[in-house]
This record gives structure tokens, sequence and C-alpha cells, in this order.
């Protein structure tokens, strides 16, 4: 009684299409007045969105850190892209000089700024670096 024979499978079927590599993660930086950056944190590519607010931010305001809001923005990656919502802060977010509260989850463009508060008196200047 001989074990019947399988014939292995050919392996070159097995390799699953790799997905284009997409960004696996993005750095938030503060940008100081003098245009250096500072690293606030990281979101991660379908990853928890982050919650930025004054807490986060103080110290990275130039100016009135109490009028960032508790919870000022929320900031999440996918697909490589950096999405931010405002829900509802007191004094606003923007980019581009328009204001993103209530827009829902808002595409920041490759090199846009993120102003909070005030976008010819910024308080705090978000920048985002896809890596």
């Amino acid at each position: 009684g001989q074990a019947p024979t399988t014939t292995p499978s050919p392996q070159t079927q097995q390799a699953a299409p790799q997905p284009t590599p997409t960004a696996t993660y993005a750095i938030i930086y503060a940008l100081q007045k003098d245009g250096s950056k500072v690293e606030v944190t990281r979101v991660a590519e379908g990853g928890p969105e982050v919650v930025l607010g004054r807490g986060e931010l103080s110290k990275f305001a130039w100016r009135d850190p109490d009028t960032i809001s508790r919870v000022h923005i929320k900031v999440k990656l996918s697909g490589g892209r950096v999405y931010v919502r405002d829900d509802g802060s007191t004094n606003g977010t923007y980019i581009d000089g328009n204001d993103i509260r209530g827009r829902g989850d808002v595409e920041v463009p490759p090199g846009k700024e993120v102003v909070l508060v005030n976008p010819r008196n910024p308080v705090v200047k978000l920048v985002f670096e896809v890596k």
C-alpha cells in the first residue's frame, strides 16, 4: 500500500499580487515662527485618527494658546492622503484661507499648511509629511 502522490501546486500561482506600496505613516509637524518644523506626532495609514487640541498643541502656539479648542482637529491617513476634520472648534481651522469647520474629512494637499484659529494671524500652523 503506497500513499497516493499529490502533485505540488505550482508555486508561481501562490503569491498574491502585491498592492502598490502606499504610505505607512505621516508625520505631523508644527511650524515655528522662524520656519523650522517640530514633530508633533504621527498618524498611521488606516490607523486610528489622531486628535489634536489645546493639550497637544499649546506649546507650539505662536500666541494665545487658549484660542485652541480642547478637541480642535482630527487627522487621519487614508490611501497615502492626509485628511483633517474640524467638527466645530471654537475658532476654526483653515486650509488656503478656507474654514473647514463642519465639512467632514478634508484632504490636505501635499505641502499645504493647516492653520488654526486665524489664517491671517495664526495660532498654530501644521504641515504633514507622508512617509
